[in-house]
């Protein structure tokens, strides 16, 4: 398995034996693809507003980022509610006797 890095200014994939790296003072490491990238991370061009870059692409929908499975819910299951007790073949007894009373 080849191990790859990927680029910090345009988020591709860097294979070995490609790219370039650059260290800064506060000892962070910054690694890029190609001159290119190295050239625009110095101009400070933000790369969501370069068209090419993966990270332009994911801002506009255009790059499909990889999405976990759906988590299937339980579906509620309709149970007979009790009043103050009494069950549900008595509570409809009730109801036939004085329905008439609501209206």
């Amino acid at each position: 398995m080849v191990l790859t890095t990927t680029c910090n200014y345009s988020g591709r994939q860097i294979l070995p034996g490609y790219g370039k790296r650059f260290a800064k003072n506060d000892k962070s490491i910054h690694v890029f693809l190609n001159s290119k990238c190295a050239a625009q991370f110095e101009h400070k061009w933000n790369p969501r507003k370069v068209v090419w870059t993966v990270v332009n692409r994911r801002a506009r929908g255009k790059d499909l980022v990889i999405q976990s499975k759906r988590t299937h819910t339980k579906k509620a299951v309709a149970s007979s509610r009790t009043y103050s007790g009494m069950t549900s073949t008595k509570l409809d007894e009730l109801r036939k006797k004085y329905g008439d009373l609501k209206k």
